[in-house]
């Protein structure tokens, strides 16, 4: 099965975190960092680095939040099966919550649904309730007459097993990226695009800088949160890190009258929710199906567009699907959908630390980034600016994949 909450993978051991000397940065404000990328956990991270006093400059090679930001479903949770990986998506929610009203994120905090009706899912879905024990995200079973109770305006045909997570929000990530971009500019950082990084140059081992597309900019610091584009990037040091690229499709629809706050998690991989503005969104987690060309293609993570005319025929599919569970999409009127590519490490868990063989350069990637953006916002730019690791990091350094070091020669 291919559930997008469902992560299996068991966490790494700890992997000592090298930032450089003492001397080369003493202090935030001493400190020049470059953001290699400017979708939500990019923001997160500039935002953060700002506030310690770094100066901060973020390259986007687009426009902010036109990645995998802008085509997710932005829902923000701490559902996984892995007991350590809940644990640090629940410090993100309550980041979150905290930094909502203060920053004008605009987060809709009605909490979350998951249910199947499939006998075969039930173990993945109580897992990731078991995982949330003693989390502020701690959840109970339901039956199916709490479900009809707590959300009038759901259908669970068939219903098995589910829980309700009171603690659950959901975002536009557009509009979150973009205001975390202007509270860092408010604190001194510099968002630059269209401007790609092609290119990074050591002195004694040391980064000195990056070339882009709109010139050279000296650094001490870079990190890398370039989404699906992060491999590329850190392949000119010689680095190499695998990524699936795992695709989501989504259909929009024209907004109606509120019915329901939630954000669902449903059988075979589905996800809706409605938007403040009363659009409905939803897909099916594994991407495209079969009658779409080049779906093959599409599922091995190349990042294409949908052939003409088969974005509005899958969003159809997907409505039809929905609305079996949320009846009010029956009368939805079709807009638009999306195809994102998700940067998916091959483990599922995030990748956060410095390159090995290059200490100066900090790779972030990592599939719901969404959710995981305000937790690694803070703790990234807490190890970029002093040099010490946090143990929440600890198991998913890059070095739990093996491989030959960056060279910086």
């Amino acid at each position: 099965m291919n559930r997008r909450l469902f992560l299996q993978a068991s966490a790494a051991t700890g992997i000592g975190l090298s930032l450089g000397t003492a001397a080369h940065a003493a202090k935030g404000g001493n400190l020049v960092v470059g953001v290699a990328g400017g979708g939500i956990v990019g923001a997160a991270i500039a935002m953060e680095l700002a506030r310690r006093g770094a100066r901060v400059i973020l390259f986007e090679k687009d426009r902010p939040a036109s990645g995998a930001t802008a085509k997710s479903l932005a829902w923000i949770n701490a559902l996984v099966a892995d007991p350590h990986y809940a644990r640090l998506r629940a410090r993100s929610v309550e980041r979150w919550r905290e930094l909502d009203r203060p920053l004008g994120l605009g987060v809709t905090w009605g909490g979350s649904l998951n249910w199947t009706n499939a006998g075969d899912e039930r173990e993945e879905v109580d897992s990731q309730g078991r995982s949330l024990v003693g989390t502020p995200s701690q959840v109970a079973p339901l039956t199916a007459a709490d479900v009809r109770r707590i959300d009038p305006a759901s259908a669970t045909p068939n219903f098995v097993t589910g829980y309700f997570s009171p603690t659950d929000g959901h975002v536009d990530g557009v509009h979150a990226t973009n205001r975390m971009l202007a509270q860092a500019q408010k604190t001194g950082a510099r968002v630059i695009f269209p401007c790609e990084v092609k290119g990074m140059e050591f002195a004694a081992g040391r980064l000195a800088g990056v070339q882009t597309t709109q010139g050279r900019f000296a650094l001490d610091r870079l990190v890398v949160a370039s989404g699906v584009d992060t491999p590329a990037l850190l392949s000119r040091i010689g680095y190499s890190l695998t990524l699936r690229h795992r695709p989501g499709a989504l259909v929009h629809c024209k907004p109606r009258p509120i019915v329901t706050k939630l954000a669902y998690g449903g059988p075979g991989g589905s996800e809706w929710k409605q938007m403040s503005d009363g659009s409905f969104v939803g897909g099916i987690v594994g991407g495209p199906p079969s009658y779409v060309p080049d779906h093959g293609a599409i599922l091995s993570g190349e990042t294409r567009a949908f052939p003409d005319g088969y974005a509005e025929v899958h969003g159809a599919h997907i409505m039809q699907m929905l609305s079996a569970y949320l009846p009010a999409m029956k009368d939805a009127e079709f807009d638009y959908t999306t195809l994102g590519f998700r940067p998916m490490p091959t483990d599922g868990m995030p990748v956060c630390g410095p390159v090995p063989g290059a200490s100066d350069v900090y790779t972030c990637v990592t599939h719901s980034g969404v959710s995981l953006a305000m937790i690694l916002g803070d703790y990234v730019a807490g190890e970029v600016v002093t040099g010490k690791p946090h143990e929440m990091l600890a198991p998913y350094r890059p070095e739990r994949f093996g491989g030959k070091p960056a060279q910086t020669a």
